[in-house]
C-alpha cells in the first residue's frame, strides 16, 4: 500500500474505518500522517 492509496482511503468514511481496523502503517505513509488525516476529518482530537 502506498501513500496515494492511503490518502484515497482517508477520503472516505469506510476507508478510515478500514485503516483503523487494520492499523496499516507504511514507510511511505507513516502513522503520524494517517493521524493527521484522521484529525482533519474529525476522527481524532
Amino acid at each position: 500500500m502506498d501513500s496515494a492509496m492511503v490518502a484515497a482511503l482517508c477520503a472516505s468514511d469506510d476507508g478510515i474505518l478500514y485503516l483503523l481496523q487494520k492499523r496499516i502503517y507504511t514507510r511511505a505513509f507513516p502513522q503520524q500522517l494517517i493521524d493527521i488525516g484522521l484529525i482533519a476529518r474529525g476522527y481524532l482530537s
